[in-house]
């Protein structure tokens, strides 16, 4: 398990990790990762910056500038993945922007919410065609790169002690 959280978040160290001891393949498997997150964190000026974990890795799908031959990209499926909190006692001053990249054959929606000090970052990717014609790769290859870079964004924060409160303009 720590080599996943370090593939999530590269630095991250496991502190703990829950998964289910039954098996159902009928329902989505739901894993529980505590992870010390330090070493992931960098500091800059008067914040710190921390990037997004990474689940999936869209642009290995389309790491060619063309093809010859359809991507065949199996059955249709829906991913989501919620990624988790920021500890609480931060004080957010960037988190990702909602957005939405739809295709013919995938779209992925991704959410960013925050309740006082604590931000949770999810999305959702729903794939709905099993190939790529050679023809239409170009296309799917642009907006599975713009999707890519969406969940590359990084949350900036300040701790709550050393947050700026600016009065309003009277």
């Amino acid at each position: 398990m720590q080599a996943f959280a370090n593939r999530l978040l590269p630095g991250a160290t496991l502190t703990h990790s829950e998964i289910p001891p039954e098996e159902d393949t009928s329902k989505p498997l739901a894993i529980k990762l505590e992870m010390d997150a330090s070493r992931a964190v960098a500091a800059e000026e008067e914040h710190f910056r921390i990037p997004l974990p990474h689940l999936l890795d869209l642009n290995a799908v389309v790491a060619l500038d063309r093809r010859e031959t359809p991507l065949v990209l199996g059955i249709r499926r829906i991913v989501r993945d919620r990624r988790g909190h920021l500890a609480r006692g931060v004080c957010f001053l960037h988190t990702p922007a909602d957005f939405t990249i739809t295709h013919p054959c995938f779209s992925l929606q991704g959410r960013s919410t925050v309740a006082g000090s604590t931000g949770t970052f999810s999305f959702k990717l729903r794939r709905t065609c099993s190939e790529i014609a050679v023809d239409d790769y170009s296309a799917f290859r642009d907006r599975m790169r713009d999707a890519s870079a969406k969940l590359r964004d990084v949350v900036s924060f300040v701790p709550k002690k050393r947050a700026i409160v600016r009065s309003p303009r009277q």
